[in-house]
C-alpha cells in the first residue's frame, strides 16, 4: 500500500476533530481543518522545513496507536 503522509495527516485530523479553535497538536505543529472532522484542506500553524518532524512523528505514532487498525483499513479504502 502506498500512502502518503497527507493522507494519514488529514484522517488524523479529522478524527480528532481538529479546527482553527482546538487544533490537534503533533510534536511543534498545530492541525486542522477549515471543517472540522472533514479533511477538507489541511491547515497547519508552521512552514513544513521548521517542524520537527521526529518529535511529529512520534506524537503521530502515539496518537493512533489505539485505532491503528481503523486507520490502517480507511487508508486502503481512500
Amino acid at each position: 500500500m502506498n500512502v502518503s503522509a497527507q493522507k494519514v495527516l488529514n484522517y488524523v485530523t479529522a478524527r480528532a476533530k481538529g479546527s482553527e479553535e482546538q487544533p490537534l497538536r503533533l510534536g511543534n505543529v498545530e492541525f486542522w481543518h477549515p471543517v472540522p472532522g472533514y479533511p477538507v484542506g489541511l491547515c497547519y500553524n508552521i512552514p513544513t522545513a521548521k517542524w520537527d518532524t521526529k518529535a511529529v512523528q512520534d506524537a503521530l505514532n502515539k496518537e493512533v496507536e489505539p485505532y491503528w487498525n481503523e486507520l490502517y483499513q480507511a487508508l486502503q479504502e481512500a
